[in-house]
């Protein structure tokens, strides 16, 4: 399929009537005609994998969306977000997440934020993930460990360490437990840039704190040696 008939194709099946789309009455994927939500979010995504679409694509996506919300059909909106994330497309979901909330009455999830702080960082905009952080709260919901971890990996892996280590004051102070994940993350950082007496530090407070360092602090640990060229005392790991 060209990708003009692939665009074409989606506008019609955009523009259908919709008076189905308006009841109040949630749509789900079991009708089998080719004006259903579901329709709608597989077409989507087909159409995404053509360069013309992708050139072209916020209009639709905004159309699609629309569509989806007004047929009550979140899950099919959040199944949009997901592949564009799959997909690479970080900038789409950032655009989208930002624009049509509003537009559509929608109001985000932890999840739905999550996801969306996640694709800012996978794009390079860490300060519009941070600032998406700070919006959750305001808006109700608080961040989660899985919230925090995601902007602490984007940060440390960025050389944005000052701001790393500001989020664990975040953390503290609004009482978000880091998991050894977090730890993991930051021992990481430690290791690569070679400070071998911080990270034998944190190692130990990791244990302190009751969490049992798992293969990845391990790993961590021996790499560190390893790169540094103490080969006997990475054996010791």
């Amino acid at each position: 399929m060209s990708s003009f008939s692939t665009v074409r194709r989606l506008r019609g099946i955009l523009a259908v009537n919709n008076h189905t789309a308006t009841t109040k009455t949630p749509i789900t994927s079991s009708n089998s005609t080719n004006q259903t939500p579901q329709a709608i979010v597989n077409f989507l995504k087909e159409s995404s994998q053509h360069p013309k679409f992708r050139r072209e694509g916020r209009v639709h996506y905004e159309l699609a969306v629309h569509r989806l919300a007004k047929a009550y059909h979140f899950s099919g909106i959040e199944e949009i977000i997901e592949h564009q994330k799959r997909s690479e497309r970080y900038d789409e979901i950032g655009g989208l997440f930002r624009e049509l909330p509003a537009k559509l009455s929608i109001e985000p999830n932890l999840l739905s934020y999550n996801l969306a702080i996640k694709a800012l960082c996978k794009a390079g905009s860490f300060d519009s993930a941070v600032l998406l952080m700070d919006e959750i709260e305001k808006n109700g919901i608080k961040p989660n460990t899985v919230t925090c971890n995601t902007l602490l990996i984007a940060l440390y892996e960025s050389q944005r360490i000052s701001e790393a280590e500001n989020l664990w004051v975040v953390m503290e102070n609004r009482n978000i437990i880091p998991d050894l994940c977090s730890y993991n993350i930051r021992l990481r950082s430690l290791a690569k840039v070679n400070e071998v007496s911080k990270a034998i530090q944190f190692f130990e407070e990791i244990v302190k704190k009751g969490f049992k360092p798992d293969k990845f602090s391990y790993n961590t640990m021996i790499r560190m040696y390893i790169d540094e060229g103490n080969l006997e005392e990475a054996k010791m790991w």
